[in-house]
Formats: C-alpha cells, structure tokens, sequence
C-alpha cells in the first residue's frame, strides 16, 4: 500500500527510554497494530538493556491508557496544557525495571497471547 499505518518513535538514552512518539491510522484501529508498534519498542528497549521507558499521552485517551497500563505503565504524573492544539493535560506514563525477569516474563507472555490473537508475529521463547 502507498500509507504508512502506523508509527512509533523512541529515544534511547543510557539506560532510560522515552516513546516520543506513537500513532496509529484510525481506520486501523482494534487490529493489533498498535499493541504490537509497542511491543516492538518495549522488545527494543529491553534488547539494549535498558531499565525504564516512559511516554505522555492524552489524557482523554483512554484505550491508549488502558493498554500503556497493560503493559506495566504506570501514571507518575501530569503535564497542564501539554498539547498545544487543544490545551489538553498529558498524562506521563512509566515503566521501570524493565531489565528484571519478573517484567521480561510478562512481556513474554504479552507476545505470545499477541501473536496467538492476531497473527502478526512469531512466537517467541526467551527476551534473553
């Protein structure tokens, strides 16, 4: 096709990550796109070694929210009028500890059931 239908964009820093970036085509939604732009740069993160990744999101965004949550995001914090288009408040999102066995099994479980559910991607064994 002649359209990109979804992105993601992710700073990497020593040990610390940021999605600067994330969007899916709307009339791709509840497909799995998006689910699995974001196990690909939380797969990235974990394979450069880093030990947290965060990310802001709208906060009226709910599906985005629920699914950040999912994958152990938790909220930390809040910017007021974070985007300019709409004063909207952004909410900041993290996930730490990304390096421990505990999430990396997590994350392993999460790619499976994905792949199982929308066949998008392999299997996998191990985040080693």
């Amino acid at each position: 096709s002649d359209f990109i239908s979804g992105f993601i964009g992710v700073w990497f820093y020593e040990y610390e990550s940021y999605i600067s970036t994330f969007g899916v085509r709307e009339f791709e939604w509840g497909k799995g796109l998006g689910e699995l732009l974001l196990i690909q740069a939380i797969y990235n993160v974990i394979y450069k070694g880093g030990k947290s990744i965060s990310l802001e999101v709208r906060k009226s965004n709910f599906e985005a929210i629920k699914l950040y949550q999912k994958y152990g995001f938790r909220k930390v914090g809040m910017r007021k009028f974070y985007y300019s288009n709409n004063n909207e408040d952004a909410i900041i999102m993290t996930v730490n500890d990304i390096d421990f066995d505990d999430y990396k099994n997590k994350i392993l479980y999460l790619i499976n059931f994905h792949s199982q559910k929308w066949k998008l991607l392999s299997e996998i064994e191990s985040l080693k």
